[in-house]
């Protein structure tokens, strides 16, 4: 496998309190099992000045000059660095939608918890606008990383407002799927703009009533098969994935380098080989298992 990822959930229970110190002993540990990919959640963590009420976490452990040196350290340790941050959702970026409340995702999703916001529309240009500055301002605070980790705001169900519920093709395209393609556009160019070594790792692969199974999505994801700057961490361990031809096609199909998410906690050491033979079975670029310390949960 090209690609031995693993996946830092920074962010829930008391996992954000962790110092730099208690991090890169993590690190050591990665390094001892020949992972070569960190995703870094930093959603919530980082301390945007252009958006300061997307920093949720007041007693962080670490702050921007700590996340300098986690970096550098990942870094001599021959791992690559990627910033985690959500893509129209996910902790600090749902902070927004009590200052903008028209940008919103509509209607309320079946997911999100009462105590967040919906989402963030995909389509909605206030929307864009916070979550390009967001990622361009962590880009160029932390312009020595190895590139994004994005999570798409998928799991929160599609907004259904009238842009993106909108038919905009002859093959069951919506606007919601071609507002989420068009931003990665934009936001890749910006960024290859002033960073021009920047690789993305992007998260699909889920599941049909989210609204992701969108063919204009899909059909942008295939059309980067080849670029090497593109990775695509498969979620959900989708089989398969909706064509312009109005057929399903295998997901090994979509890209030349896609990377299979075990996203599953506490999980014995045999539990964690089996997940490496069915990627490989899958797929001869990449596994990314999940270092979640704050996880309230046990599958």
């Amino acid at each position: 496998m090209k690609a031995h990822a693993v996946y830092c959930l920074s962010c829930w229970g008391h996992a954000h309190q962790m110092s730099l110190n208690e991090w890169m002993k993590v690190v050591d540990a990665f390094e001892e099992d020949g992972v070569n990919q960190v995703y870094f959640w930093l959603s919530g963590l980082f301390r945007s000045k252009i958006y300061p009420q997307t920093f949720i976490y007041y007693g962080a452990g670490m702050d921007t000059k700590d996340t300098h040196e986690l970096i550098k350290y990942v870094q001599k340790r021959g791992m690559e660095f990627f910033l985690g941050t959500g893509i129209f959702a996910w902790l600090g970026l749902d902070e927004m939608v009590k200052i903008y409340p028209e940008i919103e995702a509509k209607p309320k999703s079946f997911w999100s918890p009462e105590w967040w916001s919906y989402g963030l529309c995909p389509s909605h240009p206030k929307s864009r606008e916070i979550n390009l500055n967001y990622c361009l301002e962590m880009a160029d605070e932390f312009s020595e990383a190895d590139g994004f980790y994005l999570e798409m705001r998928d799991e929160y169900g599609p907004c259904v407002c009238e842009k993106c519920n909108k038919l905009v093709g002859d093959h069951g395209e919506r606007g919601y799927g071609s507002s989420k393609a068009s931003f990665l556009e934009e936001l890749s160019a910006a960024v290859w703009k002033k960073h021009p070594n920047f690789k993305f790792v992007v998260a699909t692969g889920y599941l049909q009533d989210t609204g992701e199974w969108d063919t204009a999505y899909y059909d942008w994801i295939l059309r980067r098969k080849s670029d090497s700057r593109w990775s695509w961490l498969n979620a959900r361990w989708a089989e398969k994935y909706p064509g312009l031809d109005d057929k399903e096609h295998p997901f090994t199909e979509l890209s030349d380098q896609i990377i299979y998410w075990s996203n599953k906690y506490y999980l014995p050491v045999m539990d964690t080989l089996d997940d490496f033979k069915k990627s490989e079975k899958c797929s001869n670029y990449g596994l990314c298992y999940t270092f979640e310390p704050g996880a309230r949960w046990i599958e």
